[in-house]
């Protein structure tokens, strides 16, 4: 696994699983994917400042991608 993304977390819930995979040891999500469009501007809010400050990737995703990956988990990978 080269690299850990999530999907529609609050951004308090994604700075926990930060700390948490920090203090054990492990690999920290470096990706971020959430439902964005001029229209639904919402995450600017809160999970964009986040983004800058942790260094982490945002995957603007449409409506149906963001809906189908709430019941998976997701893992990027990038090709060798």
């Amino acid at each position: 696994m080269r690299y850990i993304a999530i999907c529609n977390w609050p951004a308090r819930m994604v700075m926990k699983a930060r700390g948490i995979a920090e203090k054990n040891g492990w690999n920290k999500f470096v990706g971020l994917q959430y439902f964005y469009s001029l229209s639904g501007r919402d995450i600017e809010r809160e999970i964009v400042p986040l983004a800058a400050d942790q260094n982490l990737a945002i995957l603007p995703g449409a409506r149906w991608q963001v809906a189908s990956c709430r019941e998976n988990t997701h893992v990027i990978t990038k090709p060798r």
